[in-house]
């Protein structure tokens, strides 16, 4: 299941930025392009939210891409920071319209769900339905935070690591820190340094060298290093965020 950390790694694009410059030329063109990257997160989005895979051939999807699209309009990073949180938020809603509207959907989805939150039910239930736009995100926020750490717990787990051991290994300095945050930005911007990294527990020379840091100090933070690159190199947008404005702020 975790392949991904050992084998191919595929370095996340820093979506906020494109969506900032995408809106900024407004061209065509590039929306287009950033739309066909984006694909395969609305796929998953609408999955999570009808809870059952959604392909390209069901009117979910086509909902949820035009959605995307309209997230891509609407984002201010300074305001929404992580872009796919963002898109999950107008997903979500897009897709809870399409079901409130649909009186075949209505009639086919039981006041009671299994597996569904009562938060959830009003969503698809006009009469249940008074929670704001403020009440959606809210939700969405904190389903993408529940995912985004059960994601990150279970990857760390791939490398025989706790998310307490984590929280031991934590630099307690604010420098250091920031050194390591550098030094994962550096190992995940070549997948087969990520790979050497992962792979072998006595680092690589020519890593090291690469790296220009000395191997002890990349041994004593290789927990807190692994922690990094895998917040760096997955779609844990909320982790991401946490990370960066920790760095930030403290």
């Amino acid at each position: 299941m975790f392949r991904v950390f050992k084998e191919n790694v595929i370095n996340q694009p820093d979506f906020e930025k494109r969506v900032e410059q995408t809106q900024s030329t407004d061209s065509p063109l590039q929306r287009d392009q950033l739309l066909r990257e984006l694909e395969p997160h609305v796929a998953r989005m609408a999955s999570r939210v009808c809870k059952r895979v959604i392909t390209k051939h069901d009117d979910e999807y086509m909902i949820a891409y035009s959605a995307m699209d309209e997230a891509i309009e609407r984002f201010r990073i300074i305001e929404e920071g992580s872009f796919l949180a963002f898109a999950f938020v107008v997903i979500r809603g897009r897709l809870i319209d399409y079901y409130r509207h649909e009186k075949k959907h209505q009639s086919q989805i039981p006041l009671e769900v299994p597996g569904y939150a009562d938060s959830e039910r009003e969503m698809l239930h006009p009469e249940l339905n008074h929670h704001s736009v403020e009440r959606y995100q809210a939700i969405g926020q904190a389903e993408q935070i529940r995912n985004d750490i059960s994601f990150f717990t279970s990857a760390l787990e791939a490398h025989g690591i706790t998310l307490e051991e984590v929280v031991k290994k934590c630099p307690k300095h604010r420098d250091t820190r920031e050194s390591m945050f550098e030094i994962a930005k550096m190992i995940v911007s070549k997948p087969t340094y990520l790979q050497s990294f992962y792979q072998s527990a006595k680092l690589d020379k020519e890593l090291v060298k690469e790296l220009g840091y000395h191997r002890r100090t990349l041994t004593r933070h290789r927990v807190y290093l692994i922690a990094l690159t895998i917040i760096l190199s997955e779609d844990v947008p909320y982790m991401k965020s946490y990370l960066v404005n920790r760095n930030e702020e403290q």
